[in-house]
């Protein structure tokens, strides 16, 4: 995995809230639109959330096991040595035991 600097910049024009990211593999610019932001902390975590999404492969993994108390969206867990962002969890029951499967995701 490459590891790069990168310098986030958001401001507030006549067409709403943009954000611009200067990183050392060149330059993304975002405009956000959208009624759910309303300051330019949001825009700026949203900037960079899309611009994370859209430089980087998602690679997704469904793992079925016993129920794990606590576990909850966006923690992070360990599966075969790479950690994952949980993403969903659904729970199943067949007497006498409680599963629950995991999708979990990373950006490589």
């Amino acid at each position: 995995m490459s590891v790069f600097n990168s310098d986030e910049y958001c401001s507030l024009n006549n067409s709403g809230y943009e954000g611009l990211f200067e990183h050392d593999r060149g330059t993304e610019q975002i405009i956000i639109k959208d009624n759910l932001i309303n300051d330019a902390t949001v825009a700026s975590a949203r900037a960079k959330a899309e611009f994370l999404k859209g430089g980087y492969v998602e690679q997704w993994v469904s793992i079925t096991g016993v129920y794990i108390a606590g576990l909850k969206q966006n923690d992070i867990i360990s599966f075969k040595g790479i950690n994952w962002i949980v993403k969903e969890i659904s729970l199943s029951f067949k007497s006498p035991q409680l599963t629950q499967t995991i999708k979990g995701l990373r950006y490589e």
